[in-house]
């Protein structure tokens, strides 16, 4: 069994730096954001790299259709703490069905969902139905602070926030917090049955993924971010990763190449998304693997 999570959760501060050389999207709130509190994490420099076509949900997509026409559907991920499964080809289904819950909403491209959810394999879907909308994906840890969840939210101007029910409390006061001060609406659904909340399964199940969008194409796929993931703040004020299509694309690459072989079974501790985690199924998706969730 290969781990590539620890690997690359040690290197996520060795390829960080100031945000020079990142694009982020206009409807971010970029003069209010603290410049040692959002960074870049810029793998321009990975072996062989190659090229990203027309967005990484675009090049993920196909390089899922391609392990799927040369061997066939696979089980990609097995959420162990729950027993759940999904097949490759639920990334993509998963993803324009939220696609469409998004475009409903009113969400477009620059837009930005924030979730604080923890291990939901359906979070990717959501994250994948951003991307096809031309949005960004945030990415908080489950144990913040409303005050540290609402100076996210403001950060990244967010349009809609998940939880779960072990986050739905300070989720929702920082949401109140922030809808008090300005007149922006922002959404919040639970993954699954959260009190006081829309279950976003239920909205979900309701959608054909035929009415998706056309993905949306990056203009600078080496700079345009898709995706923060933000530290916990254990030494400070948490700081948000932000990563281009192309290091998305590239990020667990560099580990792929040197010490992961295709087929090989993939095992994690690490929150789906704290970046370890999220990489790691990633890689599972590009290199043909099952990657399997399991409890501390």
């Amino acid at each position: 069994i290969h781990s590539a999570a620890r690997v690359i959760q040690s290197s996520v501060y060795l390829f960080s730096s100031q945000l020079g050389n990142a694009n982020l999207p206009n409807k971010m709130l970029q003069k209010n954001i603290v410049q040692d509190r959002l960074l870049i994490s810029p793998v321009n420099h990975v072996w062989s790299p190659e090229p990203v076509e027309g967005s990484y949900y675009n090049t993920l997509c196909n390089i899922i259709r391609k392990n799927i026409e040369d061997g066939g559907d696979w089980v990609w991920l097995h959420n162990r703490i729950n027993d759940k499964t999904l097949n490759a080809s639920d990334f993509e289904i998963l993803s324009k069905k939220f696609a469409v819950l998004f475009k409903n909403l009113g969400l477009e491209k620059d837009d930005c969902i924030h979730l604080v959810v923890g291990n939901y394999n359906e979070s990717y879907g959501a994250i994948g139905g951003i991307w096809i909308l031309g949005g960004v994906a945030s990415c908080g840890d489950v144990a913040l602070d409303d005050k540290a969840i609402a100076g996210q939210l403001k950060d990244t101007g967010a349009r809609v926030v998940f939880c779960n029910e072990d986050t739905v409390a300070n989720v929702t006061k920082a949401v109140h917090d922030l809808e008090s001060k300005s007149k922006k609406k922002i959404h919040i659904f639970g993954f699954g049955q959260v009190s006081g909340v829309e279950n976003v399964f239920d909205l979900i199940d309701a959608i054909e993924e035929n009415q998706a969008p056309d993905p949306v194409v990056a203009k600078n796929p080496r700079k345009d971010i898709c995706i923060i993931f933000w530290t916990s703040g254990t030494t400070g004020l948490p700081k948000g990763i932000c990563h281009s299509h192309f290091t998305t694309h590239h990020f667990g690459g560099f580990v792929a190449k040197s010490q992961v072989k295709p087929n090989s079974p993939s095992v994690t501790t690490t929150c789906f998304f704290h970046v370890g985690g999220f990489f790691t199924g990633i890689l599972a998706l590009e290199k043909r693997m099952t990657y399997h969730h399991v409890s501390f």
